[in-house]
């Protein structure tokens, strides 16, 4: 696990979630990260507290393949890229249309010009780019929706992680 990747997710009880196997119990346990350092992490279930060598824990973060479906994040369920484009453009909505593409997802809006869709590029789960007609989002707006995703748990980042769709229970519910 990369800690300096993971470093910039929220932490704590509503914080992002690591899965690694407890080799006491003899189960894969789901617990969140309380600190962060280079050599060791801290971890707690609620019950217990451990201390992990990075190594032994795998983040869970949805891809960026959920950025299209409906996740669930403490209590609010909505599909990421929908909310992303209202930031990037005041005319999406839930109503807008998405098309995804190899290495490429688009947001329409119910008008007939092209200035309003979004853009965003990716390759390998990494974020690649993000803009709106021909143009590139601004900086503040390219940082402000970096944060949603982070807030979001979503890996932009290539991150090697464990999708929480594949999880029996959702830990971000």
């Amino acid at each position: 696990m990369e800690i300096r990747q993971l470093q910039q997710y929220p932490l704590g009880r509503k914080g992002v979630k690591i899965q690694h196997f407890d080799q006491e119990r003899e189960v894969d346990s789901v617990c969140w990260i309380e600190e962060l350092s280079v050599d060791e992490i801290t971890v707690s279930n609620g019950e217990y507290e451990y201390w992990l060598k990075p190594a032994l824990a795998t983040a869970i973060l949805y891809p960026l393949s959920a950025l299209t479906k409906e996740i669930e994040v403490y209590g609010e369920r909505f599909v990421p890229i929908i909310e992303i484009a209202k930031r990037v453009d005041n005319g999406h909505n839930s109503n807008s249309i998405i098309k995804e593409y190899t290495g490429l997802i688009l947001v329409k809006t119910d008008k007939c010009d092209d200035c309003e869709n979004v853009y965003i590029r990716h390759a390998n789960g990494e974020l690649l780019s993000i803009t709106r007609g021909d143009s590139n989002v601004t900086f503040k707006t390219y940082t402000a929706i970096i944060q949603l995703l982070q807030s979001w748990f979503i890996n932009y980042q290539g991150i090697e992680a464990v999708n929480p769709f594949d999880l029996n229970e959702n830990p971000y519910k």
